[in-house]
């Protein structure tokens, strides 16, 4: 279909009393370090010395990927009549995650916050594609092992989860999963 990724899709949930979308969960797939994006214009060779310390070896959501979540997330509205309020998944982190991290008290971050956030080489823009659209409420990655900070910016909760497994890049005190209540009405908590 001319996405880039292999995990890239959408889940309905729907209406308790109808066949109507509710609700949506985006997942984009984050692609790998190191991917050659034309003719000798790697992740590698973008990385100048003097950038931010979010800007990593990462890859990003791409072009084609922000493209699909806009048209699936306009048809929905067409089809409900409204926007469809959403969520989004994705392993390595948006970028504004790093905004957020740098002004806890303007983004009301709460959690643990240990490691330097790692984001890809670029900023896709999949975030303002987002703030734009006007349809996503939540961000949640992964990626970092020690974090689990929660904050808001621009109107989106931005969540980073520590990790739920026993790899050797876990650590016991930020173990664990994040757990969303989702209502019909759009509105939602975290723990």
């Amino acid at each position: 279909d001319g996405v880039p990724g292999v995990t890239n899709y959408a889940t309905h949930i729907l209406a308790h009393d109808s066949d109507k979308v509710a609700y949506c969960i985006y997942a984009f797939d984050t692609m790998h370090k190191n991917p050659e994006f034309r003719d000798g214009v790697t992740t590698e060779s973008l990385m100048v010395p003097e950038r931010p310390k979010c800007y990593r070896k990462w890859d990003f959501i791409r072009f084609e990927q922000q493209m699909w979540y806009w048209e699936h997330s306009k048809k929905l509205e067409a089809q409900a009549g409204h926007v469809v309020r959403s969520m989004a998944i994705m392993h390595v982190p948006p970028h504004e995650m790093y905004l957020c991290v740098q002004n806890p008290e303007e983004t009301s971050l709460k959690g643990e916050h240990e490691e330097t956030l790692q984001c890809g080489v670029l900023n896709s823009g999949i975030f303002a594609t987002m703030l734009q659209r006007g349809d996503v409420d939540i961000i949640a990655a992964g990626h970092l092992h020690k974090d689990t900070i929660d904050a808001v910016y621009g109107g989106i909760r931005l969540c980073l989860d520590g990790c739920a497994g026993f790899s050797v890049k876990s650590f016991d005190h930020c173990r664990g999963g994040r757990v969303f209540e989702i209502n019909e009405d759009g509105s939602h908590s975290t723990h």
